[in-house]
This record gives structure tokens, C-alpha cells and sequence, in this order.
């Protein structure tokens, strides 16, 4: 068995593969040390995947890193001295912390004895990424894979074109520190959000924004026929630690927001920050979509595979999956950096070549029985959990769920939810605003059937796909806008989730006793937490949150 690690950056997280291909654990070190975004070696994590084989311990041979450190060190530190000196921030801190980091991948692996006999092996950050999202990946050879995030060893923008799972050419690259992914987190820290977390704010925050600042962020970066403009001088992350746009940029665009006050519709200074908003996620768009359009042309390849942070961006999903020269657009559950452990794990045992299950809920987690069944009062047992959820939801509750094994990916399918009935307009803001604490512009995602999808939404084969794990958004028709408009974004779009019947979601929606079509459904976490990960989380975020029923193995219960 192999065991893939992402860690120090974003997310750190643990896989291990079985040498036929097939995903057996998942773990991100955030669901155990209860830091959002943890980045520190996955300890954690490791001991959990080590327990849950225990009688297998022996049989894992390899060990592998989502990156290669020296490089990745040595990319940004050689840029940072180059241009800024050695005295800068940044530099300073690169080589304070330089056996903190990816760096001292080795020595923290060598404190596991279990591991200490396995082979130690590091792999290219963006064919990491390629290979997580292979792991998944259903459509036929040739393909394109195409990675973009804001660094990775020494690429940002990396496309594959892959013949087989062993056949993998580099055919285009673009290097740092031009960075499409760093340009929209300037963006998202211009903003007053956090860097690596507040993106998806941005996105949502763009909906209600003009792209009136598209002309100066056209001057700034841009793509023509293969070749990216990028003005570094704008931007700050190559020298500083405290912050990613310069003082050149601040003149250029205008005030950047303090991140103290959360920003709301109702503030004076909303509508600047939605119009810069806007204005960079057109851009984010145009740039891809140009890409796309140019890597198809020098390739005549209509497959692709899209991985990365920046695949994240569900609006920029949707404008590529409309793109008529594509045939199949797939995304991984988990784009990211803490999927990458999937897809350095995937590589040593790619050569099997044997079909993959689609598993979207690998993270495994030992429920403690005894310790909810003593604590709290149940109202139905397990045996009723689908008849209880149903009747629970047509009487307008929101339900908790903490069922199985969590979602893989950074999106709740429905085992780590909040749930409702979501034509309940004021029951929706109340879960997103009260529960969530989230500002009144981000908006609370549904599930449904597939053919409930398309009665409300429309949708396209290449939609329909991305919809299983909520990677992109669709506009609404005429009849959601009447009856779901609590799901809905500003501009009729909604990044939904199409439902398998085999889930515990999927059984809810499609049962003859349920009075509701479509559920919203949102993570189960308050804002700034990670997502609820065992029971005791679980009850202690329903505790903080005021409601009362939570969804698990072993029954429903009242908390």
C-alpha cells in the first residue's frame, strides 16, 4: 500500500492506496487538530490511518510527497533575493523556518517506526494534482489535464497532455512568480479576506459587483496565443509576509478594506469591493477560458481534466463547461492542495490500471456509540433514520447529519450537513446568516434528484457530472425563481448538488413521505471552524448553533 502526504502549505492531509488504485483512508489534519486549514505535518493523521490498519501496517512500502521541497524552497527564495534582496520579509522568513517547512518532510516521517522501512518518495506538485484528479476520472485517452493554483514546486499554471496513465508531456507551463492563482488571492486579501480561505467569497462576492475595473486589470495581466503578461510590481507576495498587493496597487485600485468588520450588503463600501470583485473574477474567466481555447487548438483534444485551487471556482466552472469544443470537463472531489495526497498515492500504483470506484466519502471516522446513546435522548432508531429525517424536514426543522464517513472533498454531500426544506425562504436565511454567521451575499447551496435538477435547473450532460460534487453553477428556469429562491445567487445561478439514490441524502429526497423537492444544503460547521468531523464535534457545534437534532449511525437524537 502507498501512502500520499500534502502538508506545510494548505491543508495538510494523508491517502493511502492500495496498489490496485483504489482510495482506502482519507484524512486532512484540520478534521483532528480542529484548526482550520491546518498546514502542519499531518501527525494526526497518520496516526489515524495507522490505527485504522493496523493489521496492515506492514504492507505499506512507500511513502510519497505531494511536492519536491528543495525546489519548491528554492523557486520562491532565489526570485526573492533576486529582486528584492536579501533583507525582505519573505527571504528572511524562508530561511528562518527552513527546517520547519517541507524541508524537514523526512525527519517528521522518520518519527513514525511504523514507516521508518518504507521507501521515502517526492513527486511534482502539479502532477499531483493531475493524478488526483485521474484517480477519479471516468472519460477516454487522450486528455488534457490542465493545473492551476497559485504555486506548486515551480509552475502555476501547469497542462499535461496524457496518452495513458503513464504517458504524461508537459506541453505548456507558466512559472513564478506570474501567477493567475496569486493574482486572485491579492485580490482576496485586497478585500480584507484570508488568503487560502476567503476565495470562494470573492467569487460569491462578485455576483453583485460591475466589472468596472477590468481595463486596469487588463494592463496589469492578460493572455495572447500562448504567451501570459503578467506586472509583477503591483503585487507584494514575492518579498512580503504581511500582505499580497503593493502600494502600486493600492494607488492603481483604490483602499483595501480592514478585514475587522465583516462586509454586508448594507455597507457603504459594498459596492466597490463587489465591482472589484467582479471585475477580477472576469478576468480569472477570460484568461482560462482563453487557455482552454488555445491548449485545444495546439492539441485537438476535446477531453480535459481541470485540478488545482483555482478548479475551486464553481463560476468559472460553469463558464468553461459551456465551452463547445469540450466533450468531458471533470473535476476531483477534492482540487486542491489536500487532495493532492490522493493523486501522489494514485501515481505509485497507477500501472494497475484497474477501474477506480467513485468514493466521495473516504475519510474514515469510529463513531462512539456508547457515548451519544448514554448522553442524549433518542427519537428514532436507526432503522428509522430516513422515515425520521423526512418527517423532521416537513415539519421545518433544520436537521444536523454526522452519518458514515466524511465527504473527501471540502464540500458537504450530506453526510456533514445542515439540512432543510429549502422553498422555506426564511428557514434558508436563518441557517445561513444565524446558524452559519455568514454574510447575507454568500449563498446556501441545494441538493436534489437528478430529475428534480432538471424540472428547476438547466443542465447539460457535462453539468449534470460536475454537479455530483458541487463543482460548478447552473441557471435557474423560470419556475425555481417562484418557488426556490432562497437556494439562488443574485444573478439566478445556484452551485447545486445532484444526489445519488445510494447516499443517505439521496434516499431522504426521493422517499414518498417526503413534502419537499429540494434540500438546502450547507457544511456542518460554524463560519471559521472546520467541518464537524466525530460525534463529540458534532454535538458541540449543534450546542453552539442552538439547534436540537442531529442524524448519526445509530439513530436520531435530540441534543
Amino acid at each position: 500500500m502507498y501512502l500520499g502526504i500534502s502538508a506545510f502549505y494548505h491543508e495538510s492531509s494523508v491517502a493511502l492506496i492500495s496498489e490496485e488504485g483504489e482510495l482506502l483512508n482519507f484524512q486532512k489534519e484540520e478534521w483532528h487538530s480542529r484548526v482550520k486549514g491546518d498546514k502542519s505535518f499531518p501527525k494526526l493523521s497518520i496516526v489515524k490511518i495507522l490505527e485504522d490498519s493496523a493489521d496492515k501496517k506492514k504492507q505499506i512500502t512507500d511513502v510519497i510527497f505531494y511536492e519536491r521541497p528543495m525546489r519548491a524552497w528554492l523557486t520562491v527564495v532565489k526570485d526573492s533575493i533576486k529582486n528584492y534582496g536579501y533583507l525582505n520579509s519573505l527571504s528572511k522568513n524562508y530561511f528562518r523556518n527552513f527546517f520547519n517547512g517541507s524541508m524537514s518532510f523526512y525527519k517528521e516521517i522518520s518519527k513514525f517506526k511504523e514507516l521508518k522501512a518504507c521507501n521515502i518518495k517526492y513527486f511534482d506538485h502539479h502532477l499531483s494534482h493531475s493524478y488526483s484528479a485521474l484517480m477519479y476520472s471516468k472519460s477516454s485517452f487522450p486528455k488534457i489535464s490542465i493545473v492551476i493554483d497559485g504555486i506548486g514546486d515551480q509552475k502555476t499554471i501547469s497542462v499535461f497532455k496524457i496518452k495513458s496513465l503513464s504517458e504524461i508531456e508537459l506541453i505548456w507551463g507558466l512559472d513564478y512568480p506570474f501567477s493567475l492563482g496569486l493574482f486572485y488571492s491579492a485580490i482576496t486579501d485586497f478585500i480584507g479576506y484570508s488568503v487560502n480561505d476567503g476565495e470562494y467569497k470573492v467569487m460569491a462576492l462578485s455576483s453583485y459587483g460591475r466589472p468596472l475595473f477590468k481595463e486596469k486589470f487588463d494592463q496589469i495581466l492578460g493572455f495572447d496565443k500562448g504567451n501570459f503578461k503578467f506586472d509583477t510590481s503591483y503585487f507584494a507576495y514575492q518579498y512580503s509576509t504581511e500582505k499580497s498587493y503593493s502600494k502600486k496597487f493600492e494607488q492603481f485600485i483604490g483602499k483595501p478594506r480592514q478585514s475587522i468588520k465583516k462586509l454586508d450588503v448594507q455597507d457603504n463600501d459594498f459596492q466597490f469591493y463587489a465591482d472589484i470583485a467582479s471585475s477580477a473574477q472576469v478576468v480569472l474567466e477570460e484568461i482560462t477560458i482563453k487557455l482552454f481555447k488555445y491548449i485545444h487548438k495546439q492539441s485537438d483534444i476535446k477531453n480535459f481534466i481541470f485540478s488545482g485551487g483555482v478548479s475551486l471556482n464553481s463560476k468559472l466552472v460553469s463558464k468553461l463547461s459551456k465551452l463547445n469544443f469540450i466533450d468531458s470537463l471533470e473535476i476531483p472531489s477534492s482540487p486542491g492542495d489536500s487532495g493532492a495526497s490522493i493523486g501522489a498515492a494514485y501515481f505509485l500504483s497507477h500501472k494497475k490500471n484497474i477501474p477506480k470506484k467513485n468514493n466521495l466519502y473516504t475519510g474514515i471516522v469510529n463513531h462512539n456509540k456508547n457515548f451519544i446513546e448514554q448522553k442524549f435522548r433518542k427519537i428514532y432508531d436507526k432503522e428509522d433514520i430516513i422515515e425520521g429525517s423526512v418527517a423532521l424536514l416537513n415539519k421545518q426543522n433544520i436537521i444536523c447529519t454526522c452519518i458514515g464517513n466524511i465527504e473527501t472533498g471540502p464540500r458537504a454531500l450530506g453526510n456533514r450537513s445542515f439540512l432543510c426544506d429549502a422553498s422555506n425562504e426564511f428557514l434558508v436565511k436563518e441557517l445561513n446568516t444565524k446558524v452559519k454567521r455568514r454574510s447575507s451575499f454568500i449563498p446556501t447551496a441545494p441538493v436534489m434528484t437528478k430529475n428534480i435538477a432538471n424540472e428547476y435547473f438547466y443542465l447539460d450532460n457535462k453539468s449534470e457530472v460536475l454537479a455530483q460534487n458541487m463543482s460548478t453553477l447552473v441557471e435557474a428556469k423560470q419556475n425555481a425563481l417562484k418557488y426556490f429562491k432562497s437556494i439562488l445567487h443574485c444573478d439566478h445561478t445556484s452551485r447545486i448538488q445532484i444526489s445519488m439514490d445510494e447516499t443517505y441524502v439521496g434516499k431522504v429526497l426521493i422517499s414518498k413521505k417526503a413534502n419537499f423537492h429540494i434540500l438546502a444544503n450547507t457544511s456542518f460547521n460554524i463560519s471559521s471552524d472546520p467541518m464537524v468531523y466525530s460525534l463529540e464535534d458534532a454535538i458541540m457545534t449543534i450546542k453552539r448553533t442552538g439547534l436540537k437534532y442531529l442524524v448519526t449511525d445509530f439513530g436520531i437524537f435530540e441534543i
